[in-house]
């Protein structure tokens, strides 16, 4: 009996607000959230859009914890690094210096992911700019599927 009372609670709480553009901006900020490079702070910015937005908290919460786990974090670090490196180094031309205070930790990422010359400012850039191209890609994609799921859930109860 509790399990199922959980369980409806999960539920109601998964599908709080049945609107398409909420439901939509809640998978956005979600994906945003999990490709965001800003380490430590996901589950902050988390409540933080759920609550300044008005989004679902569980679509926002299940989305960035879905993508970002303990077994896609490195891939997608390494990736949103290997984007902002592109980024200076092909299309701004110069890498930026890293800032003074973060030279003992970068040189400590250095030495562990055997990167030789770790930029701070790159990682950031490349986040931000996956991050943003993930959530636009995700915007198109649950706009559609939420618009058609709702439209035919409620066809189908009228």
């Amino acid at each position: 009996m509790k399990l199922k009372q959980y369980w409806h609670s999960v539920k109601a709480s998964f599908y709080r607000e049945l609107s398409w553009s909420v439901l939509t901006w809640s998978s956005v900020w979600g994906v945003w959230i999990a490709f965001c490079p800003f380490l430590g702070l996901h589950t902050a910015l988390v409540f933080l859009c759920s609550w300044l937005f008005s989004l679902n908290f569980a679509i926002v919460f299940g989305l960035s914890v879905l993508i970002n786990n303990p077994w896609t974090m490195l891939p997608i670090y390494y990736f949103d690094y290997w984007v902002g490196m592109y980024w200076y180094t092909q299309i701004v031309g110069a890498v930026p210096e890293n800032p003074f205070f973060l030279s003992e930790i970068l040189l400590y990422i250095q030495k562990t992911l055997l990167i030789p010359a770790f930029s701070f400012w790159a990682f950031i850039v490349g986040g931000i700019g996956v991050a943003t191209v993930a959530a636009f890609i995700t915007y198109i994609f649950f706009m559609g599927y939420y618009f058609l799921r709702l439209s035919v859930n409620a066809k189908g109860k009228a």
